[in-house]
């Protein structure tokens, strides 16, 4: 059995219980696995022994499953006989036990998942992927076909002439299929720029130090695709800028201004213009807050700040987001009755000065479609989110129960 064991298997237990009788059965058969290593090659594996129904705890089904699916995988493409109608069976049977596992939260937020659960995941993604893909020309033809083809471009034949050996032997003879992205209309071109760089982010720009960050290596193939795809990717990625931990006798504002004139080593001023989303990160001690603005907003409501900003957060914790007034009502709730009210008071002067940050910014840079960020701009925003995220560490930690805020189960459901 797999280490680390949930450390809350109650909550897990009540989830189950939810679960109908069928799919608990369903689950623990196909998660089953025994202790003796699956060997990938051999399709006998998929037709093994009577299975064991196991009581899993959430960390082993996903392992177990992970397990499985990479058993599946590669007799579906290297051999001959094996029972294709029951393979894709089980293949469906994966995807909805994992579908399954993702809808009742199965994951980091609320049990302990070994450290490369996320590798896991991958793995398992990449599964569903390749499983999906698109079959090879040959995929419908006999082994006599096969042959005939074979022996037709005059390639030498193995000794084992499989489905799978000949199939490969046929790819690698085939004339490379050549396609120009160039070819393509502007407007497609366009969109597949966006989709290859939506969600992404440069990485982490940090305002004391020196490294550069890379630019993505699509940018970099042509001047042609260079010109069309940098106002994508500068209007799509979010760029993360680290503020600064100042003592008590400096001043944020003016180490901001000192300092920010470092941001034009990662981005010319051509490229500032095109940003749309930024996000900035405040350290305090062992912990990260982070802050997501929309520079064509005109509104801090659509300011976004994490449910959770620290780095072993997972990942789908993570996406959750609350925006500034959803966290002032949830703070002011959750404080303490003695400090309620001047948790709103300290809200009240936080909101202003983000009012005040966004009128002073689009002033400086626009508004809506047609806001050109600079460094004087984002410098004025840096200033206020830095007051707000600092302000709210100091009274979450002064006035917050930590276990009521952070490990509530309303909060994680």
């Amino acid at each position: 059995m797999l280490s680390g064991a949930p450390t809350n298997y109650e909550v897990f237990k009540r989830r189950m219980e939810n679960m109908s009788k069928e799919d608990r059965r369903k689950m623990a058969r196909f998660s089953y696995f025994s202790s003796a290593p699956i060997t990938p090659h051999d399709p006998r594996n998929l037709t093994q022994r009577s299975i064991m129904y196991v009581s899993y705890e959430p960390n082993h089904m996903l392992y177990a499953n992970d397990t499985r699916a990479r058993s599946i995988k590669q007799p579906v493409k290297s051999q001959a006989k094996v029972d294709q109608q029951r393979n894709n069976e089980r293949f469906r049977e994966f995807i909805r036990l994992v579908e399954k596992c993702c809808e009742q939260k199965i994951c980091f937020c609320k049990h302990k998942l070994p450290e490369n659960h996320g590798k896991r995941c991958r793995v398992m993604e990449r599964v569903i992927r390749e499983a999906t893909e698109q079959p090879t020309p040959y995929s419908s033809w006999s082994v006599e076909d096969l042959l005939i083809e074979v022996k037709h471009r005059n390639i030498a034949l193995p000794r084992k002439r499989t489905k799978g050996g000949l199939t490969k032997l046929l790819q690698q003879s085939d004339p490379p299929r050549s396609f120009r992205l160039m070819d393509l209309p502007v407007e497609v071109r366009l969109h597949i720029y966006g989709m290859a760089f939506d969600g992404g982010r440069t990485g982490d720009l940090d305002v004391g130090s020196r490294r550069d960050v890379a630019e993505p290596a699509l940018l970099q193939t042509s001047r042609q695709i260079r010109a069309e795809a940098t106002p994508v990717f500068y209007g799509t990625a979010y760029f993360r800028f680290m503020l600064p931990v100042v003592e008590e006798d400096q001043k944020s504002t003016q180490w901001i201004k000192n300092r920010g004139q470092i941001w034009l080593q990662h981005t010319s001023p051509n490229n500032m213009k095109d940003l749309r989303h930024v996000s900035f990160r405040f350290q305090e001690s062992f912990d990260e807050y982070d802050l997501h603005i929309d520079l064509a907003s005109r509104f801090i409501e659509d300011w976004l700040i994490p449910f959770g900003s620290e780095p072993l957060e997972c990942p789908c914790r993570r996406q959750s987001k609350w925006t500034l007034m959803q966290w002032r009502e949830k703070m002011s709730d959750t404080a303490r009755p003695e400090h309620q009210e001047e948790v709103r008071a300290n809200f009240e002067k936080c909101i202003s000065t983000a009012n005040k940050a966004i009128q002073d910014f689009q002033a400086l840079c626009g508004q809506g479609g047609k806001v050109e960020p600079t460094i004087p701009g984002l410098a004025i925003l840096a200033e206020a989110v830095h007051f707000v995220l600092e302000s709210c560490v100091m009274w979450m930690l002064a006035c917050i129960d930590g276990n009521t805020f952070f490990l509530g189960e309303q909060d994680i459901d």
